[in-house]
């Protein structure tokens, strides 16, 4: 699904500045604000697991979530998935009234799969040692969807300039400046499970698909007009 939308912005150039002598007058130009959205499939996750553990030394404690990681491992072999591993993070643990100090190893891991279907398996094969997951769905490859969205936006643009040079009863001729606009992203989250969808905002009222990534994408195109 595409959305397009142009706004024109201004006409520029006409009569030199007041107070500079001799001036060369700026060159006559329509500016465009040219927007595209592009609303994909996500086709990849990444599982986000961190084990952790809890003990009266450091030194067990990361030996425990070691030996979960292995079996964690060992469960997700048979799947189609690629593994990240991080480093171990250690912490000490202050407890009120606690009779000696305690101590928290942990580490995460990042599971990436295309078969969207096995993440409650690839969670479910992590075991107690388990303490926060986080779920991001993104596109593998974006290259060829911003090169799409891009001309996209340009012959919109193209198209909106023509009509608008038309009726100024001028020549629409080549462009003079291009910019690009940028794109952000949000999350949400609920205790120690958070799921985060790229997302960029867009003008259209039609509301995106479920579970859909919008790629959007904003070009100002200024074109010289010739009369």
């Amino acid at each position: 699904m595409r959305f397009l939308s142009c706004l024109p912005l201004f006409l520029a150039g006409c009569m030199p500045p007041p107070s500079v002598v001799n001036a060369v007058p700026a060159p006559p130009m329509l500016t465009i604000d040219a927007t595209a959205t592009l609303y994909l499939a996500p086709d990849t996750a990444a599982v986000s697991l961190t084990f952790s553990d809890i003990g009266d030394a450091m030194g067990p404690a990361h030996h425990r979530v070691e030996a979960a990681r292995a079996a964690f491992l060992a469960r997700v072999a048979p799947l189609d998935v690629r593994v990240e591993t991080g480093a171990f993070a250690y912490a000490p643990i202050h407890e009120r009234d606690a009779v000696r100090e305690r101590y928290r190893a942990s580490q995460t891991l990042v599971v990436h799969t295309t078969q969207l279907a096995s993440i409650p398996e690839i969670i479910d094969a992590s075991g107690e040692r388990l303490s926060a997951v986080s779920v991001r769905h993104y596109v593998a490859d974006m290259v060829q969807h911003r090169a799409r969205i891009r001309a996209m936006a340009i012959e919109a643009a193209g198209t909106k300039a023509a009509a608008l040079a038309e009726g100024f009863d001028v020549a629409l001729g080549a462009p003079l400046l291009i910019e690009e606009r940028g794109a952000s992203a949000s999350s949400w989250s609920v205790g120690n499970t958070s799921n985060v969808m790229a997302s960029v905002s867009s003008e259209s009222d039609q509301p995106a698909p479920p579970g859909a990534i919008p790629l959007e994408i904003t070009l100002r195109i200024s074109y010289a007009l010739q009369s």
